[in-house]
């Protein structure tokens, strides 16, 4: 009866405890001669394991950071400045301010490589990388930066200050893993989330983190504590708010034993970097305010206990108030808004700012925090309750600019973005933990044989390529990380095609393809091109579902189909200007011939003339960019489904046969009656063969590399598959685009054309194939990147016929055994 496998039930919704036996990890005793062994024997104790989802959004925050720090105002000149200029700066102490920014920007690189991964062999692997493309690359790519100096010496340091993170958080988490309340098997889950913000009040106490042992500067730091200057009441408030919000954060941290050990090490180290980190002058105020807030901090939680949370918000809130009823930021009073975060310190390197930065991202954190503090609550509770914290920030900046009248920027909103998945994922763990349950080994036991006693196997069993994954609901917690892996993804593509606008020798047409709202358009394209790969795989996952059900599907394709391709228009139309994307389906000129030119006949201008003209032009360029999304829609909706093994020859071929009519189709609208040149006078002749072969390599590419990655995770195959698909590419490229057009006085051919940056500036064949490179690498991981997020949402709705079957006969065993006790 142990044997049995409660999982088989896939026609059944399985009961609470038989979730927890299949999700959760089984925790026994490791020997019954330690007292607490005995104690517990015959107990099973669920734990989840801690999510790495805050370390990644904490690296891929660090690299942002590195690299919008690094290359902005991105003021690229077209050509850079001599190479030996990189080499020439290698004196390693020239500069010392140059030397401690250096390396204490890659300290937190550092800190997150550790946190990402657990192996040594991968965390040199990816320090190296990262040291590869963050500090050397950078360093090059600021030989376009006029503003820029790309110095060996700041790569040496950042190499320095990258290793010495990692030698901290290892030594740090060595010496402290012992002291952790968390290492004892029976205190709750960790929530990490509490250390990040305890993190950001030192970065608002101690910035910049270095001190000093000269006598004459302490003695001048100090001086202002010793004479005692005017007592500043706000000075005082703002450090006992910043305080008692930190220790708040920090006794909910399973740290040492007992917990006001955290308040006594964090408060002395707090003192202690006040003393001597000579940066401005030692104020009596600060000493009082972080002594009187920790606590403050204490009182709350011995006095309020449970009802802690509901004071923690509202200093939370008071604290940020305090940001915007007051110049904090030294901004100015013009009731103005910059959309550039963190201006000052990009623009001007006012490292100044850093420590009231770190002051309203306590607030922030805080009152994002204490949602999770509710008793009983749910993870929707918690995602309402951080999209209203988002909400009452978009509203009180609104109120610093406009009614307050002070400079306003998006600092609070970046800042709140990059800790919502935070808040999130720290939450969860801690509903994780607090829903486990301990049972008995009787009466677990019992649940399963329970369970397993309702196996009967379904009449659809045998023909259903249902995977068990699929019938489980999503459950909150589910939907959230998906929420944030789609979050995540389009952060992503919206600062690389940010970026990618700002580069010297792109495409002229490329520039302008988002008008003047570049980083508003670039937002929504990225989730037009994150749709242009989760839609195939959805459809596919369907049309297998369906099939597998028996249901009538041939009508319905071309629906769906229709259907995604107007998703993307919709959202397309946001994202770029109009004239813009007439430039790729062409401006609708179908009302104009029918009703002027008698295209069709009399009949049909009698038809049209009754119509209004804008519906028409409404239709015609909905019809046209439908086509046109179809002819990548088809191949890699046929791609996907031919990813399941069982009956795959039989199942694309038939599929391949119903759509090829309406891929045919979609031809004839887009090159066959285009109603611009602008693509079709490229093509050469007898060329659209290749171009769809380009298609068609691309989507079966993207499909089996997105298999790859989700199912076996590794990088080896799918890279080396994407190195034999370059030249292959390149191949059908060069035969299917014209090598000689004449227009307009002008001979240029057709890959300068749309490689190049114009037809008057000749690139060398090299440059072109690496451009080329480059660009169908790119097409390929942004359907990648859709497709896996798909595949998290939509798991493979697929089996081979082997595990179905084995499954079938050890679910028929199963139930004839119990059936014969």
């Amino acid at each position: 009866m142990a044997g049995l496998d409660p999982v088989l039930a896939l026609p059944y919704k399985e009961p609470p405890s038989a979730l927890i036996f299949r999700n959760q990890k089984r925790t026994l005793p490791m020997s019954s001669k330690h007292p607490s062994a005995q104690k517990n024997t015959g107990v099973l104790k669920e734990k989840s394991p801690t999510s790495r989802l805050p370390a990644w959004v904490f690296f891929w925050a660090v690299v942002v950071f590195i690299i919008y720090g690094s290359l902005f105002p991105f003021d690229f000149q077209a050509i850079p400045a001599p190479f030996d200029r990189f080499l020439d700066e290698w004196h390693l102490f020239q500069n010392i301010p140059d030397v401690l920014d250096n390396f204490l920007l890659f300290v937190p690189l550092g800190i997150a490589l550790h946190a990402c991964f657990s192996s040594l062999r991968a965390r040199i692997i990816a320090s190296f990388f990262s040291i590869l493309i963050l500090a050397f690359g950078i360093q090059l790519v600021q030989l376009y930066l006029p503003s820029r100096t790309a110095s060996l010496s700041d790569a040496f340091w950042n190499t320095v200050g990258m290793g010495v993170g990692l030698l901290i958080a290892a030594r740090v988490w060595r010496a402290l893993q012992k002291r952790l309340i968390h290492a004892d098997t029976a205190a709750p889950q960790q929530d990490y989330f509490p250390m990040l913000l305890v993190l950001c009040w030192f970065f608002y106490e101690s910035f910049p983190f270095v001190p000093t042992l000269d006598i004459g500067l302490l003695r001048e730091h100090v001086k202002s504590a010793v004479f005692a200057p005017p007592f500043e009441l706000m000075r005082l408030s703002q450090h006992w708010l910043a305080a008692t919000l930190a220790g708040c954060a920090a006794l909910k941290v399973h740290g040492l034993r007992p917990r006001r050990l955290n308040l006594m090490v964090i408060g002395a180290a707090a003192i202690f970097m006040e003393v001597f980190v000579a940066y401005g002058s030692l104020r009596r105020e600060t000493l009082l305010g972080i002594s009187l807030g920790l606590c403050t901090a204490y009182g709350l939680e011995i006095g309020l206990k449970n009802q802690a949370r509901h004071a923690i918000f509202w200093l939370a809130l008071s604290t940020y108030l305090l940001t915007i009823f007051t110049p904090y930021r030294a901004q100015p009073w013009d009731a103005s808004f910059t959309f550039t975060p963190f201006s000052n310190l990009l623009w001007h390197g006012i490292t100044k700012d850093i420590p009231p930065v770190a002051f309203e991202t306590l607030a922030i954190g805080i009152m994002m925090w204490s949602g999770s503090l509710r008793a009983g609550r749910k993870q929707s509770f918690l995602t309402i309750w951080v999209v209203g914290i988002l909400a009452l920030l978009s509203l009180l900046e609104v109120l610093r600019v406009f009614f307050v009248g002070y400079h306003g920027d998006t600092t609070p909103l970046i800042v709140a973005l990059v800790l919502s998945p935070f808040a999130l994922s720290a939450s969860t763990a801690m509903i994780q933990d607090e829903d486990q349950v301990v049972l008995p080994a009787s009466t677990a036991q019992a649940e399963r044989e329970n369970t397993t006693t309702h196996l009967t196997p379904s009449p659809q069993t045998s023909d259903s390529h249902l995977r068990v994954e699929a019938s489980i609901p999503l459950n909150s917690a589910t939907a959230a990380s998906h929420w944030r892996w789609l979050l995540g993804s389009s952060l992503t593509l919206t600062l690389a095609l940010w970026i990618l606008l700002h580069l010297p020798g792109i495409p002229y047409n490329l520039k302008k393809i988002f008008g003047d709202q570049i980083l508003l358009g670039a937002s929504i394209f990225s989730l037009v091109l994150l749709w242009l790969g989760m839609a195939p795989w959805w459809l596919a996952q369907t049309i297998i579902r369906r099939n597998a059900q028996k249901r009538h599907i041939l009508l319905w394709i071309p629906l769906a189909l229709l259907a995604m391709a107007l998703i993307s228009l919709g959202l397309l139309y946001f994202a770029t200007p109009e004239i813009m994307l007439n430039k790729i389906i062409g401006a609708p000129d179908l009302y104009r011939r029918v009703v002027t030119e008698d295209y069709w006949g009399d009949v049909w201008r009698l038809r049209f003339s009754v119509l209004p003209q804008a519906l028409v032009e409404t239709l015609e360029s909905s019809l046209r960019y439908c086509a046109l999304y179809s002819l990548f829609m088809i191949p890699l909706t046929l791609a996907a489904l031919a990813l399941p093994k069982t009956n795959r020859l039989a199942r694309l071929i038939g599929y391949s046969l119903f759509l090829a009519p309406f891929w045919y189709a979609a031809k004839l609208v887009v090159i066959d009656n285009a109603i611009t040149d602008n693509l079709v006078e490229l093509i050469a002749p007898n060329g659209n063969l290749f171009l769809f072969a380009i298609i068609i390599l691309l989507a079966l590419h993207a499909s089996l590399m997105a298999e790859h990655l989700y199912r076996a995770r590794t990088y080896l195959k799918p890279g080396l598959m994407s190195l034999a698909m370059l030249p292959l590419s390149w191949y059908l490229l060069n035969q299917g685009i014209d090598t000689l057009i004449v227009k307009d006085g002008l001979v240029f051919s057709g890959i300068q054309f749309i490689l190049g940056e114009n037809r008057t500036a000749p690139i060398s064949e090299i440059s072109l194939f690496i451009r080329w490179c480059l660009l169908y690498t790119s097409a390929v991981a942004v359907i990648v990147m859709g497709m896996l997020l798909a595949m998290r949402i939509f798991p493979a709705a697929s089996l081979s016929k082997r595990r179905r079957r084995s499954k079938i006969k050890h679910s028929s065993t199963s139930n004839n055994s119990l059936a014969a006790e």
